[in-house]
């Protein structure tokens, strides 16, 4: 293997240093456990769309209903 120059190694050095920058940056949810603004903001929204309403948890938590065949139980309409 052939020996480097100062220019080169100083080149490794920093290309290396760039390199671990932004593979910090990139799994920062992983190694802080802190995600990034832009991913809690979609978080957010995609819990505000997906969260069931009133009637269907009231007809998740009946057992052995299935939610498309269940009818109001008496008093609930």
């Amino acid at each position: 293997m052939p020996k480097r120059t100062p220019d080169q190694l100083r080149y490794w050095s920093e290309t290396n240093k760039v390199i671990g920058q932004k593979l910090r940056a990139y799994y920062q949810a992983c190694t802080t456990e802190e995600f990034p603004p832009r991913l809690l903001v979609l978080l957010k929204k995609l819990d505000e769309e997906t969260e069931p309403s009133a009637e269907q948890v009231g007809v998740m938590s009946r057992p052995g209903v299935h939610p498309a065949k269940a009818r109001p139980l008496a008093g609930e309409e």
